[in-house]
């Protein structure tokens, strides 16, 4: 019933979006490549992160693809696999309907679900998603912002909220992260920071000192 009223009114935002309006100025639009490496990064001790996402397609239309892998020690390694087809619905705002394949240190599981990507005022971010699978409800959040500082320097403020609903309820992980980076003419950034991370739902949390690069074209 929950995937039904999702992609349901998905369908119905895709139906009313106006592509006159969302693709004026636009005209002899081509489909295009891009793939950004959001991160490559050391979080302490023997704790990894990486996270790419790209798409496919024009400007209004686009299928779109993320993997997200985590590493902490020897044995505890975990990844997601994101595939979908996004669609611009106004100027500022993507609706999207995705597939995530999600495989655990000691369970895997497949979630289908919608989202909204977009910028909220000021300048921020926002990509947020909300799946179903399996009898449970998954939400996750990112909002971020970045400050210039100069021509190269900048300043990336990040806030991911990853919530479920079902056997267990409640806030898998939040997390807050500052990070101070500096970007050079052939689009790599490199830079160093501090995160945040709580798990309600484990009862942990742990600040740790990040640094990494990122990489876009």
């Amino acid at each position: 019933m929950i995937r039904r009223v999702q992609l349901t009114s998905l369908l119905l935002i895709w139906s009313l979006a106006p592509a006159s309006v969302v693709a004026a100025g636009m005209p002899g639009m081509e489909d295009v490549h891009a793939i950004s490496v959001k991160h490559l990064e050391w979080q302490g001790a023997s704790t990894y992160d990486f996270e790419a996402e790209g798409w496919y397609g024009d400007g209004l239309e686009k299928a779109v693809y993320a993997v997200d892998a985590h590493k902490e020690g020897s044995e505890d390694t975990g990844y997601e696999v994101d595939i979908g087809w996004q669609k611009a619905v106004s100027a500022f705002w993507d609706a999207k309907v995705l597939a995530r394949y999600e495989d655990g240190h000691d369970d895997s599981r497949t979630w289908v679900g919608a989202g909204l990507s977009g910028t909220l005022p000021y300048f921020i971010h926002f990509d947020g998603h909300l799946f179903t699978g399996e009898g449970d409800v998954l939400l996750d959040v990112e909002l971020a912002h970045e400050l210039p500082l100069n021509r190269h320097w900048k300043l990336e403020t990040r806030l991911e909220l990853t919530g479920i609903a079902g056997d267990e309820s409640g806030f898998e992980e939040i997390s807050f992260g500052l990070r101070l980076g500096y970007e050079t003419v052939n689009r790599l950034n490199r830079y160093i920071g501090v995160e945040w991370q709580r798990s309600p739902l484990e009862s942990s949390r742990r600040t740790a000192l990040v640094a990494g690069i990122s990489y876009w074209y």
